[in-house]
């Protein structure tokens, strides 16, 4: 793939991950809980437009990061480490690979219907969501592709959690490529896990709320009104959201 754009131009493989990231308006300050902005909405929305709908619509996940009060950022609790993460997303990836021969994010949609059931008033509930969002068709599959991540991500940590209970070691899997690997390779289970090779933990209500949470955190700010004397007013300002 080949990019070119005011002067500069960029060569990259096929098959990539892209990671983006933005501020809020012009000037970075728009939701700060003590720093003021300055933007008009006209200029906020001209920042958002540099970033067209078409080109949107092909990211996965988007996530607000707000700014953290000194107190938050000197007596907050630790998280879980990295190698915590990493290992759970390791054990997600094995489980894919293992379900349906590939990770979800190259799921076609026969795989992609078979992995993701949904029961009629879920079905029915996601369709009035992605209608009132205007989600294309392709939002939708990646919305579910999500959320299908979501819940084998939500599996596996309740098995590590249900596991120490019962003192069971962690689950082993073997895998017929390396972590770095070949993303459409198979892997087998091993068998210590006590986990069947077509189990499909169910996709509910609340993965599909999380994934389209993290969609309409990529959708354009909505114009603030309204303006006076070219400044933005308090109400307006306090009318800028992710909606």
């Amino acid at each position: 793939m080949h990019l070119a754009r005011a002067g500069f131009s960029a060569h990259y493989p096929a098959r990539f991950q892209w990671v983006v990231a933005h501020n809020p308006c012009p000037c970075g300050w728009l939701g700060h809980p003590a720093q003021r902005c300055n933007c008009t909405p006209d200029r906020i929305q001209r920042y958002r437009d540099r970033l067209s709908g078409p080109l949107l619509d092909r990211l996965d996940i988007g996530v607000e990061v707000s700014a953290l009060s000194p107190e938050a950022l000197l007596n907050g609790q630790p998280g879980v480490s990295s190698d915590g993460i990493r290992a759970q997303v390791s054990q997600a990836r094995q489980l894919q690979r293992a379900r349906q021969g590939c990770l979800n994010a190259f799921m076609n949609i026969t795989q992609l219907d078979a992995c993701v059931r949904l029961d009629q008033p879920t079905q029915q509930w996601l369709a009035k969501a992605c209608s009132q969002l205007g989600l294309t068709g392709r939002s939708t599959h990646r919305l579910l592709r999500v959320a299908r991540t979501i819940a084998d991500l939500a599996h596996v940590g309740q098995t590590a959690e249900q596991n120490k209970v019962n003192g069971v070691q962690p689950a082993t899997m073997v895998s017929t490529s390396s972590e770095r690997g070949d993303d459409m390779s198979v892997c087998r289970m091993g068998s210590a896990d006590g986990l069947s090779t077509d189990f499909i933990a169910p996709v509910t209500e609340i993965h599909l709320r999380e994934a389209l949470q993290m969609r309409r955190a990529l959708r354009p700010l909505t114009a603030p009104q309204p303006v006076v004397s070219g400044k933005v007013s308090e109400e307006g300002r306090a009318r800028v959201t992710f909606d």
